[in-house]
């Protein structure tokens, strides 16, 4: 929610200024008002939309290298359950009890959370829950 609240006061001091500033155009020295200070505030408001492209850009690059990492790391961690599962299978009969623990320790934690439980909710806690060595740490 106070994303939204920064968004909407970002806004409404956008708008004002542009309103003040219609206001107050008719006020300014014919120096201000000529055509070469209309090319320089041009180049300068270009700039900052150039910029904010760019770091747009980056961010959302930055959050899809994120979740294609976050995703590996779960095919990975869930083609290493299912080669255990195969490797247990293997051993017989003498490893059943182990292959119906892994499959209720994984059928627990792939239930969904409900939605009165707490989710991890700060970057690192989220990189610490699904991080590499988190997913591997079952084989060391």
């Amino acid at each position: 929610m106070g994303e939204v609240l920064v968004g909407a006061a970002i806004f409404a001091c956008l708008a004002g200024a542009s309103l003040v500033s219609l206001m107050v155009h008719e006020r300014f020295p014919a120096h201000h008002l000529q055509d070469d200070t209309s090319a320089v505030v041009r180049l300068a408001a270009n700039l900052f939309v150039v910029m904010s492209s760019l770091m747009l850009g980056l961010m959302i690059n930055s959050a899809k290298n994120t979740f294609e990492a976050i995703n590996g790391n779960v095919h990975t961690f869930a083609t290493d359950l299912i080669l255990l599962d195969r490797t247990l299978r293997h051993y017989g009969p003498q490893a059943d009890s182990a292959r119906q623990s892994l499959t209720d320790t994984s059928s627990a934690s792939s239930t969904p959370l409900p939605p009165t439980a707490t989710r991890p909710s700060s970057r690192t806690g989220w990189r610490n829950c699904c991080s590499t060595r988190s997913a591997t740490s079952w084989r060391d």
